[in-house]
């Protein structure tokens, strides 16, 4: 049988991709109001002018970075094949999984404020309507087992599973970065038994 075979990448498609690649160095180190669009240019080795070619303004420029960057288009996707014997087995291993992918990207708290205070999270709805295709993947593994899950709808799971995800890793990363040591913290085991116990059948 013959591989399928790869389909080139554009060059346009490579500039794309390194404009929004320099766009995301340029937003974390200067927030929003900071960062140029010749800056962003600049260093995907383009004139100022060759921007517009692929966005019509900065805002677009952001809101691809944040569809790019977004730490939950890139978990979402590997939460569909996790493996568990009970639904505290599947929950931990996906907190876990997720927190791995949030702190193997240092700067991603930066792009995160910059959406919610400085863009006040205009681009919220363009990113929920990307997400949610992959969010259902992992709404069916865990409805695999509805046998030990409370009656909720789906989107009041996936409220409460993201909300403890960035619960436990927001205020983590704050309280660190304000002197308090890891040890005094609670671990991620913790805010799991606090979710266990919202969603499990008593």
């Amino acid at each position: 049988m013959t591989e399928p075979i790869d389909e080139p990448i554009s060059k346009g498609d490579r500039t794309r991709a390194a404009l929004i690649d320099s766009a995301y160095e340029q937003f974390t180190q200067r927030g929003y109001h900071g960062a140029s669009m010749r800056a962003i240019a600049e260093g995907a080795g383009l004139a100022v002018g060759g921007i517009y070619n692929h966005f019509a303004s900065k805002d677009a420029v952001f809101e691809a970075v944040i569809i790019a960057h977004h730490p939950l288009m890139k978990i979402m996707p590997q939460l569909t094949s996790l493996e568990g014997d009970t639904l505290a087995d599947l929950l931990r291993s996906a907190i876990n999984r997720a927190g791995a992918e949030l702190d193997a990207q240092p700067r991603i708290f930066n792009l995160l404020m910059i959406e919610l205070i400085e863009c006040e999270g205009r681009h919220v709805p363009v990113l929920a309507e990307k997400l949610l295709p992959r969010l259902a993947g992992f709404i069916a593994l865990i409805q695999g087992r509805s046998n030990e899950l409370r009656a909720m709808p789906d989107m009041a799971f996936a409220q409460l599973f993201v909300g403890t995800l960035f619960a436990h890793w927001f205020t983590s990363r704050l309280l660190i970065q304000a002197g308090v040591p890891s040890p005094a913290l609670a671990d991620a085991d913790l805010f799991i038994d606090v979710l266990l116990h919202g969603v499990q059948h008593k």
